[in-house]
């Protein structure tokens, strides 16, 4: 490749120049081999190598002929219409969850496909196994992609009941991501010092609220005076954000770059949404705070507002969540622990008064039979 710069391509990838003269990048693992459509280094081709590296292509689901108005049809036509949406990322994940279910259950034709099939498999994923898969929050997101292939299937009048209705929900006492505390925050800033990648991550995720996809794109290019402006890349809807003074110091003490990116690889490339929990992983390490992740800061940001008695809009214009039932939890658990403050500060005040008017006094060191 001649005069061209020199990069460290993932793993399972490799390059060359075909008789063109055109880069080509190739996926090659295990018997698994595709060209990969998307240009290195945009989010399309991390989607496309996340979905290679989950080893779902090439199964039995791909294997087998499809059989008209079964499971691997229906797939095929659900995958090609506007009701499977989301970003490049999300359809990566969600075509992987679908596959597992099309690799077991594709042949067989939809409008038999008994209740009792998917709810003895919902139940198998609920399963944690030993390699760290499955387990009840896996079960919940089969349910949810499941339930809206079937009702595809529903809206293309193959059957007129979607059977994943019948399909109860798997129960969780999962609260999800860790949610850092104000002493994690300072114990991580105390050993990542300003101008190190480590620290600046911390402080875009935990002043803007952003999702790891949306975080790692952020750069100079959204910088506008006082305010970082762009859009979001879930929901789509605009936004702007003024940047706290820790950020703006955060930015500033890092070396300049040429780079679109404030966070960037080693090799002062963009990092991959994987690639960047990996590194983000490493750093809370280094730091002692085994349990934090960069998903955790975004729900600091969410218990600092609730904390300091910001309404839901508020809330709700930094994290762009459409549902106010999304940031309920958070005011819930602030609401709780200031009530809970005042009740007890009102009985302290209380106390003298509540034995006077008991018929007992205070100063007396007795003890009362009940």
């Amino acid at each position: 490749m001649g005069g061209r710069m020199t990069i460290k391509l993932p793993k399972y990838v490799s390059g060359f120049e075909d008789r063109h003269g055109k880069i080509r990048l190739r996926f090659r693992r295990a018997g698994i081999s595709r060209y990969f459509e998307n240009a290195y280094g945009t989010k399309e081709f991390t989607a496309e190598y996340e979905h290679y590296l989950s080893g779902d292509i090439g199964n039995r689901a791909t294997a087998r002929s499809i059989i008209p108005r079964s499971i691997d049809d229906l797939v095929r036509q659900y995958y090609s219409s506007n009701d499977f949406g989301g970003n490049p990322d999300t359809k990566a994940r969600n075509r992987t969850i679908i596959g597992r279910f099309q690799a077991l259950h594709g042949h067989r034709p939809v409008a038999t496909c008994p209740f009792e099939k998917l709810d003895a498999y919902i139940a198998s994923v609920a399963v944690k196994q030993p390699n760290g898969k499955g387990g009840p929050g896996a079960a919940q997101k089969a349910r949810k992609q499941l339930k809206r292939l079937f009702r595809y299937a529903v809206k293309i009048g193959w059957i007129n009941k979607n059977p994943v209705d019948f399909v109860e929900p798997i129960k969780t006492n999962s609260t999800g991501f860790h949610t850092w505390t104000e002493r994690e925050i300072e114990q991580y800033r105390a050993y990542h010092k300003l101008g190190t990648q480590a620290r600046l991550a911390l402080e875009i995720y935990l002043w803007t609220g952003k999702r790891r996809g949306d975080g790692i794109g952020l750069g100079r290019q959204h910088v506008h005076g006082d305010y970082l402006r762009g859009r979001d890349e879930k929901t789509k809807k605009p936004w702007r954000i003024k940047m706290a003074p820790a950020l703006k110091e955060a930015i500033a003490a890092m070396p300049e770059n040429n780079q679109m990116s404030f966070i960037v690889t080693a090799y002062g490339l963009p990092f991959s949404k994987k690639g960047f929990g990996n590194r983000f992983r490493k750093w809370c390490d280094e730091a002692g705070l085994h349990h934090c992740t960069a998903h955790g800061l975004r729900k600091a940001i969410m218990r600092r507002m609730a904390q300091l008695g910001v309404n839901q809009p508020g809330m709700k214009s930094i994290s762009l969540h459409s549902d106010d039932r999304e940031v309920a939890t958070y005011t819930a658990q602030a609401n709780q622990e200031r009530l809970a403050d005042d009740a007890i500060d009102r009985l302290v005040e209380g106390e003298n008064w509540l034995t006077q008017i008991n018929g007992l006094d205070s100063k007396d060191d007795k003890s009362v039979a009940i």
